[in-house]
């Protein structure tokens, strides 16, 4: 394997490297460690400190502990007003790790240095030692990569932030080519590791007397390019466990029945506001919730595999029986389904 280059090549880099080491972490620093970080001598460093400190404004602290020499850059004085503590930006870090995976390299690194300027104005009494650089983490089955998607992003968030309409090139599932629609982005929304945007469907040219809505996965939106129109309709936020499923549609409920080895699972969950758990004599549990979307339940309840029986709707347990068989056919066995057709 290649050896890494040198981030700090030239005198000029680590200068500059060693600033924005002691301004933005605001973390003390000894010699040993400033030398190790930018891979050079102490004599070095200390040279660095000399110049950085004639330069005007630019204050650097100085103490020593044991045999250690430590330094730190004091935050410019004036007109700041942050008002942000050490828990609000653990707070930020948090909400920027568990997201972590879904943001392209551009975005994290936005993000990541949008919390280290403002942690570097926090006052000098803050206990800055307290906030580790990653407190969370997240391990996601079957993530998307959406690096490529980073220009789409910011034009769909403009969007949505304008109220402004957009045209859109999205590849839809079994078609070859893809489609394009006219939608005004509402808002960005994360279920099973995707990204999905909800939006108004639009006319090219005027807006619909009755849109609808549509939901757009991310990662399968070939483009997105702003419009010179605008379009305003409120939409209410519901909560995310309003209804099962992310796709739009007329809510019904569905009654499944989970056997103990799942109950503990489903029962520690909520799948849609107003369910119901009825526990059962052998350590199952029945569970009741509203669903807008088919295909979803289906899915869902077959994912629980022995486990799981779809009580109702009856037409989704026959839908289900017979995507059972054929299950059965692929797998080269006889399916026996109670109350199947």
């Amino acid at each position: 394997m290649p050896e890494k280059k040198d981030p700090y090549s030239t005198p000029a880099m680590k200068a500059l490297g060693l600033y924005c080491l002691l301004l933005f972490s605001r973390k003390k620093y000894s010699y040993t460690e400033l030398a190790r970080n930018l891979r050079c001598s102490k004599q070095s460093v200390g040279r660095y400190l000399e110049e950085m400190e004639r330069v005007r404004g630019t204050r650097i602290e100085t103490w020593t502990e044991g045999r250690e020499k430590f330094f730190r850059v004091k935050p410019p004085r004036g007109a700041f007003n942050v008002t942000l503590n050490p828990d609000d930006i653990h707070n930020l870090l948090l909400c920027r790790d568990f997201v972590w995976h879904l943001l392209p390299d551009t975005l994290r690194n936005e993000i990541s240095n949008a919390i280290r300027h403002t942690t570097a104005l926090l006052p000098l009494d803050a206990e800055l030692d307290a906030i580790p650089e990653r407190s969370a983490q997240t391990r996601p089955k079957g993530a998307i990569d959406y690096s490529a998607k980073r220009d789409i992003f910011q034009t769909l968030l403009a969007a949505m932030r304008d109220h402004k309409v957009c045209r859109v090139q999205y590849a839809r599932p079994g078609q070859e080519a893809p489609v394009v629609h006219f939608v005004a982005p509402i808002r960005f929304m994360l279920s099973g590791e995707c990204l999905y945007v909800p939006a108004w469907y639009l006319w090219e040219d005027r807006d619909p007397p009755d849109p609808f809505k549509l939901t757009l996965a991310l990662h399968r939106v070939i483009s997105a390019q702003t419009m010179d129109r605008t379009f305003l309709k409120q939409d209410s936020l519901d909560e995310p466990s309003a209804c099962f499923g992310i796709m739009d549609g007329e809510p019904f409920p569905v009654r499944v029945a989970f056997r103990p080895g799942a109950a503990v699972y489903v029962s520690e969950r909520t799948w849609s506001q107003g369910q119901t758990l009825v526990p059962q004599p052998d350590g199952g549990v029945i569970l009741t919730f509203t669903a807008t979307s088919r295909p979803e339940v289906l899915s869902w309840v077959l994912s629980f595999g022995t486990e799981a029986e779809l009580l109702e709707p009856e037409d989704l347990r026959a839908e289900l029986a017979g995507a059972v068989r054929d299950l059965a056919v692929l797998y080269g066995a006889e399916p026996t389904i109670p109350g199947g057709d």
